[in-house]
């Protein structure tokens, strides 16, 4: 299996956002063998989102060598994440 990162685009203002962080932890700290997390503010560094081609929240971008294989925009259940995620990465 390949190792990830794990990008989180996320603002403060973003109730879904913070909904979605502990599901996003979990992920990170049950497969941190695998992959680690950056997470973006975009209200700190809003031309990440113009850069990114990101146009809501809370997006996600799984990267492998820097080159994106997967990304997930809004809420999931855990089980649907890890699923979408490790498989991704297989």
């Amino acid at each position: 299996m390949s190792r990830a990162t794990l990008v989180k685009y996320w603002a403060p203002w973003c109730g879904s956002c913070r909904l979605y962080s502990p599901a996003i932890d979990r992920l990170v700290s049950t497969h941190a063998e695998i992959i680690e997390l950056i997470d973006i503010d975009l209200s700190q560094q809003p031309e990440i989102a113009e850069q990114r081609g990101v146009l809501s929240l809370p997006t996600l971008s799984v990267l492998v060598a820097g080159e994106e294989v997967l990304r997930l925009t809004g809420l999931m259940p855990y089980e649907k994440l890890e699923e979408a995620v490790l498989a991704a990465l297989a």
